[in-house]
């Protein structure tokens, strides 16, 4: 069975949100403080990544195969960063998201 969303339906899920204020805040907080922790993960990894064919380039042969493709730790490393940057790309939405309700809340049309 649908809930009809008229504005009286609406006015009642706000007022209800209102007391939650700090909570929301503060998950919105954490979820961007996530999506800094991550970002800065990941560039770290794509630092490493960076680095490490670099050197591969630069002394081809030896301990670094020279190669086309990236080696299978730069790729792991690669593939770690972005992982990072769906994680943090993830958070910020979540963050956007709450901020959005935040927002809506604070505005309270209903009030």
């Amino acid at each position: 069975m649908k809930l009809p969303l008229g504005p009286a339906t609406l006015c009642f899920a706000i007022s209800d949100l209102v007391p939650l204020l700090p909570d929301l805040r503060n998950a919105a907080g954490h979820a961007n403080a996530e999506a800094i922790k991550a970002q800065e993960a990941g560039e770290q990894l794509l630092c490493q990544a960076t680095a490490h064919m670099t050197l591969r380039l630069l002394f081809p042969g030896g301990f670094f195969q020279s190669a086309e493709a990236p080696s299978p730790e730069e790729a792991s490393l690669l593939r770690q960063a972005e992982v990072c940057a769906q994680n943090a790309r993830s958070a910020q939405a979540r963050a956007a998201r709450l901020t959005a309700l935040i927002q809506t809340v604070e505005a309270n049309p209903c009030s």
